[in-house]
């Protein structure tokens, strides 16, 4: 049984076992090496390591911990070969589409969801009536003998 599994690419970093960290991220072969250790205490007692990584890196981590007392084991990573996961990182064309749509359609409603509560509440402003105890505002005063606007009072 392994006590870490490492698995390091350009993309990032992923131990898990006797710790669990995933760094989104490429640290460097002394970052993992010093995480490795840190992890495993200064006396890992034979320790079962295992680490994936691009050929280049493997060399770095295996004279990083050659003089820690664990047992490696590594495998090397292609960058040609293909995910061996059953995770699809890009959606198929009519996913992306159904999810365009979707992601259109909730910025739609939000968006008239706004409008409406910004109507709504500038709307209420004009229209609100006097508060308690303040005077309504009455219309000005009409003269009785006045005539309407516009004409002219004739004088008997």
């Amino acid at each position: 049984m392994t006590d870490l599994r490492i698995t390091a690419t350009d993309a990032s970093t992923v131990i898990t076992g006797a710790a669990n960290v995933h760094r989104f991220d490429a640290p460097t072969s002394r970052e993992i090496a010093s995480t490795v250790r840190s992890v495993l205490g200064p006396d890992p007692a034979g320790a079962q390591v295992h680490i994936a990584a691009d050929p280049q890196r493997l060399r770095e981590l295996t004279h990083a911990l050659a003089d820690y007392d664990i047992e490696l084991t590594t495998e090397e990573l292609l960058l040609h070969d293909p995910p061996t996961d059953t995770f699809r990182a890009v959606p198929d064309e009519p996913q992306s589409r159904s999810n365009a749509w979707i992601i259109a359609a909730v910025v739609a409603v939000v968006a008239l969801v706004c409008a409406g509560v910004i109507w709504v509440q500038t709307r209420g402003d004009d229209a609100e009536p006097a508060a308690e105890g303040a005077p309504a505002s009455a219309p000005a005063p009409v003269a009785e003998d006045a005539p309407p606007p516009g004409r002219r009072s004739r004088r008997r």
